[in-house]
């Protein structure tokens, strides 16, 4: 789900007079502040409408809340466009959700299927952080949903079904937020291993966890495998520049993923996450198509088909379906 690109619902967003970008600007945090190109975060808003009315920071109106035929007008425009998604992120909602609610209800009057209100994602303050979660949670939600039912309905109505979350626990899907199933692959690798890692009696030692998808390779460290390892939770993430509010174990991504793509670009090599032709697993070391993580030595100068850096050679079995592979080193 960190692959933005072609994977999420477009949808529509509505914000205070004036704050049209404040989502897209964030708060100008940079990782590098001297470097004189950044890279552009994603703005996952394909609309954005401003809304004349505001809360102060106690949550009083100071401004009254207009939602006038103008604006009805214009959402059904947009609602008969095809948009059915739309996040609300008002200034202060989380002291005094009444705007947001009015909105919400506007459109679900209008027919629009999903909508999220930043009041319901997180109650903290800041509407950066809160509106980008929101946005997150309106993008991801549908798609999410829509397989959760596919697998509800694969698995029969008396099977209960739960799904893991970034913060290492399992919920039911009619409870589930999707802001916080974001990590949760990295985080059912972290408690695996620390499961995987007490059964062999290696509770009282520091345990590295490594693990390699095929969006992302993810480490953890902890001091030791015991009952406290997986509660150190962290209450906020960013994941492609953009601010989570949704709890996380204390996993670090380090590099991309075994799906991710080398692509040329200019007169230099990018690697990153490309989920939709790309086909993880060993499999890919005998698979001559779109150059992956998994085939990146030829590129570093290795011969195809040689060995690998320090001697290693892979060999290679039959592929046994995508991700599927089976191959060794030696």
């Amino acid at each position: 789900m960190r692959c933005w690109r072609g994977l999420v619902h477009p949808l529509l967003l509505l914000t205070n007079a004036g704050l049209r970008d404040q989502l897209w600007i964030g708060d100008q945090h940079r990782d590098d502040l001297f470097a004189l190109e950044q890279p552009q975060r994603p703005f996952l808003a394909q609309t954005v409408l401003e809304l004349t009315g505001r809360l102060d920071a106690r949550g009083e109106e100071v401004e009254p809340l207009v939602l006038d035929q103008p604006l009805r007008r214009r959402l059904e425009e947009l609602r008969r466009s095809g948009l059915d998604v739309a996040v609300v992120a008002l200034l202060h909602a989380q002291r005094n959700p009444a705007h947001e609610q009015r909105c919400a209800a506007l459109l679900r009057e209008l027919g629009f299927r999903t909508v999220v209100c930043s009041h319901e994602v997180s109650v903290m303050p800041r509407l950066v952080p809160r509106g980008q979660t929101a946005l997150v949670e309106g993008a991801v939600h549908p798609v999410l949903d829509g397989y959760l039912q596919q697998v509800q309905g694969a698995l029969g109505a008396a099977t209960p079904l739960r799904v893991m979350t970034s913060s290492g626990a399992l919920q039911a899907p009619d409870r589930l937020q999707a802001k916080d199933t974001i990590l949760s692959g990295p985080a059912a690798g972290m408690v695996g291993a620390i499961a995987a890692a007490r059964m062999a009696g290696f509770d009282g030692v520091p345990v590295l966890g490594f693990d390699m998808g095929g969006t992302s390779t993810d480490v953890f460290c902890v001091a030791c495998a015991d009952a406290q390892a997986l509660r150190q939770v962290k209450e906020q993430t960013e994941i492609a520049g953009l601010q989570l509010l949704a709890p996380r174990l204390p996993i670090e991504t380090v590099a991309a993923g075994g799906g991710s793509v080398l692509e040329l670009q200019g007169e230099r090599l990018r690697v990153g996450p490309s989920l939709r032709r790309s086909a993880t697993g060993p499999g890919l070391l005998s698979r001559r198509r779109t150059a992956h993580h998994h085939r990146r030595q030829p590129a570093a100068g290795a011969a195809a088909g040689g060995p690998l850096p320090g001697g290693v050679r892979p060999v290679r079995r039959p592929a046994t379906g995508c991700g599927g592979g089976a191959a060794s080193l030696r």
